[in-house]
């Protein structure tokens, strides 16, 4: 009798680790398939949250795009548009450092914001200061360039 009672028993305590083990897989898996949407979701967020930082500079964007103010052989002149062309420039440093800690995919930024930089890069005015006359203070946004494969060329 002491036989089969400890072969029932051991029965029970195989089928209890068989549970345990079939509920905490199942648990393991509901965590990673939330935390894999959580990620999208939070990526989704930045990326939205990354198209009002860059409705901010609307009015230097807007100039700079073909058509603009700015797309023929104009462009800053005051104190104040030189300012705002920095903080423009600026943005984009930061979103460098974020594609260096892999935080923001540069294929996507490339494919979302590339034509930003091209236009910043097509002002002759804007080049010639800022990426040429001053290009060590515009290193990352420099590399930048670089890494979206826009080239940086001096007019002659």
């Amino acid at each position: 009798m002491t036989d089969l009672f400890n072969l029932l028993s051991e029965d029970r305590e195989v089928t209890l680790l068989a549970f345990t083990v079939l509920v905490t897989s199942i648990g393991i898996g509901y965590a990673f398939v939330t935390t894999s949407i959580s990620r999208k979701v939070n990526r989704g967020e930045f990326l939205l949250h990354l198209d009002e930082l860059m409705r901010h500079h609307d009015p230097i964007h807007r100039r700079l795009r073909p058509g603009g103010d700015w797309s023929e052989d104009s462009g800053p002149i005051s104190a104040a548009e030189w300012a705002d062309v920095d903080s423009y420039m600026g943005l984009f440093e930061r979103i460098k450092v974020l594609i260096d800690s892999k935080i923001l995919d540069i294929k996507i930024f490339r494919r979302l914001y590339g034509y930003r930089i091209h236009n910043i890069v097509a002002n002759d005015i804007i080049r010639q200061a800022k990426l040429i006359d001053e290009a060590e203070d515009w290193s990352d946004f420099i590399a930048l360039c670089k890494a979206i494969k826009i080239k940086i060329e001096r007019k002659i």
